[in-house]
């Protein structure tokens, strides 16, 4: 039984708006960004990042981490953006990956994970200026969205329940 393969790359617009089985366009609602230090007009190139796996076994998982000193607290909402797509000549059911993502300190029980169910989007040529089309390449069942107070709030429920709990 392999263990299998883990690749990690970036996919972006300029680059990849042709690609195939499935182009590359924008998710819903993000435009591209104009670059201030640019004298004329010029969009940013806007890009994500891609996981590529090959014979994972049921149940099992890969990650890619990404560390930032960064303080949640000072934000409402995180979304995230994710497109499933079949790698060439292999088959996968709806719902039959999820992605998840940990938001925590350490890899210990500090840390709130998130999963969701990937909706896999169909083969074919998008239009990045058609709203539908950037849905079904981005579908909404896809999408992170984490009310990041509410974790806070969870934070302080779990902090309070372990002070109560008689060890």
């Amino acid at each position: 039984v392999e263990d299998g393969t883990f690749e990690e790359s970036a996919v972006n617009i300029e680059e990849n708006s042709g690609k195939e089985p499935v182009n590359y366009v924008l998710p819903p609602g993000i435009d591209r960004v104009i670059d201030p230090s640019q004298p004329q007009v010029a969009e940013l190139n806007e890009q994500s990042i891609v996981f590529r796996i090959h014979n994972l076994a049921d149940g099992d998982a890969r990650v890619a981490y990404k560390n930032a000193d960064l303080d949640l607290r000072q934000y409402r909402k995180l979304r995230m953006f994710v497109h499933a797509e079949a790698i060439a000549g292999e088959m996968l059911q709806p719902n039959e990956i999820t992605a998840f993502i940990r938001l925590g300190s350490d890899y210990q029980d500090n840390y709130f994970e998130y999963e969701v169910p990937l909706t896999i989007t169909d083969p074919g040529a998008y239009d990045d200026d058609n709203d539908d089309d950037r849905l079904a390449v981005w579908p909404q069942q896809n999408t992170f969205e984490i009310d990041l107070e509410k974790l806070v709030d969870l934070r302080i429920e779990r902090d309070i329940a372990a002070n109560n709990d008689p060890v």
